[in-house]
Parts: structure tokens; C-alpha cells; sequence
């Protein structure tokens, strides 16, 4: 695996914007970087995990670069589709409009809050895709989750 994780940013507030805190304040390329190395690793990570998911490529940002609606678009489209893959974590902000309005604090924090929570999810295990892997846990440790949640993404052997 190529990306590596980078913990997101998810505490930016008003007082940040007022104060023009250089580190949330502003949407800057170490932002863009992050979220796109993020996607990248999730995407990565399940697909070598048998999740129907193409890996997506990070798009590498300089000074020079700024988004575009298009490229906040495919930020969120590119989310949407790890959700759609694995599955969307409680608490999963909708982020289908944030490319079509002006981009506030609580939207940058909802893109890398949905990211944290899907690789919180993976922290705790809940990856199967295999017989194997499913082995390994305890009714105990599954039991927060509905069998939708757990089978979303695994392939069934040809007996059943």
C-alpha cells in the first residue's frame, strides 16, 4: 500500500476563522494533501481487503493549485464511494452539496470526519470478507453491529 494515513483535522471552529489560525482558518495544499492521502488509503485498503472499490490515485497539490468546484466534487464523490463499499459509520455528514456553496469551517470538518470515522471502523476490525476473517471475533465483539453492516462487501463462498 502506497498512502499512508494522516489524522485528520476535525476541531476547526468560528473562533478559528476569526482569530485567521494559519492551521484552520484556511484551506491550504497540507489540507488537500491530507484528505486526498486519506482517500487514498481507504480506498487501498479495502480494495486489498476484496471491498469493490477501485483505489483512488491522490491528486497531489501545490501552492499554485485551487480547487475547483469540480475537484470538491470528486472529493466527496470519492467518500461517498468508501462509504458505499464498506459502509456509512454513524454519524456520517452529508456531503453531496458542500461543492455547489461556499466552503464554511464545518464542511472541512465534515469531509475529514467521515474519513476518521470510516478508519475508526477499521481500527476496531470490522473489515470481513472471508469466512476466516470473520472467524476471529466474538458474538460479544459484533454485537453492535446489524448483519447488513457486517455483510456488506463479502464475497459468499460458491456452496451457499
Amino acid at each position: 500500500m502506497s498512502a499512508t494515513w494522516i489524522t485528520p483535522v476535525i476541531n476547526r471552529t468560528q473562533i478559528d476563522i476569526e482569530n485567521k489560525n494559519v492551521k484552520k482558518a484556511y484551506i491550504n495544499k497540507s489540507d488537500l494533501n491530507r484528505i486526498e492521502g486519506n482517500i487514498a488509503y481507504l480506498s487501498e485498503f479495502l480494495h486489498s481487503k476484496g471491498y469493490k472499490i477501485q483505489p483512488f490515485p491522490p491528486v497531489s497539490w501545490t501552492n499554485e493549485g485551487i480547487p475547483t468546484t469540480d475537484d470538491i466534487r470528486r472529493i466527496c464523490d470519492s467518500i461517498k464511494a468508501i462509504t458505499e463499499a464498506y459502509y456509512e459509520p454513524r454519524g456520517y455528514a452529508d456531503i453531496s452539496g458542500i461543492s455547489e456553496k461556499r466552503l464554511g469551517f464545518d464542511d472541512a470538518n465534515h469531509v475529514e470526519e467521515n474519513l476518521y470515522e470510516i478508519k475508526a471502523l477499521l481500527n476496531r476490525g470490522i473489515h470481513y470478507n472471508t469466512w476466516g476473517d470473520l472467524a476471529q471475533y466474538t458474538y460479544g465483539e459484533l454485537v453492535g453491529y446489524t448483519y447488513e453492516q457486517l455483510m456488506k462487501g463479502f464475497d459468499y463462498p460458491d456452496f451457499l
